[in-house]
Parts: structure tokens; sequence; C-alpha cells
């Protein structure tokens, strides 16, 4: 079994398009992805010989992204970046 860290890009239809950090691309069915995962997300993907077995949201990890890029936003505002 692989446990793969990944983030959800975005929602196309009635699939999530799913990069790993490493590169690799999943297009997962809408109905195997946790609740209330909007793009963004963070996500653990646990996979079986290549084929997803299991997707846990990465709240943590979530949180840590959504922070930096909120303080990465705010330094812009103040032009923090010049």
């Amino acid at each position: 079994m692989e446990i793969v860290k990944a983030s959800l890009d975005r929602i196309t239809g009635n699939f999530a398009v799913v990069y790993s950090d490493d590169g690799r691309k999943f297009d997962v069915a809408l109905e195997v992805l946790p609740r209330d995962c909007p793009a963004g997300s963070r996500l653990v993907l646990h996979l079986d010989s290549g084929t997803m077995s299991k997707i846990e949201p990465d709240l943590e990890s979530s949180r840590d992204a959504r922070k930096r890029i909120s303080e990465k936003h705010s330094r812009l505002l103040r032009g923090g970046h010049l």
C-alpha cells in the first residue's frame, strides 16, 4: 500500500482533478471524494497496486496551506513583496 499526499485542483463535471505532490494526476469520481472538500483541499490517497482504495481529507495540511496563502496575500496587499 502506498500513501500519497495530494491536492484537489478542481472539480470538472462528475470528476475531481487531483494532483499528487510528486506530480501524478488522478481523475476521481465525486462520489468517492470526501464530503466538503473544495478546490485547494489537501488529501491523503491510499493506493493499492496503483488503484485508489481510500481518500481522506488532510485537515492539518489544508489549514496550514490556507494560513500560508492568507499571510502571503496580506503581505502583497501591504506591498511587502517589493
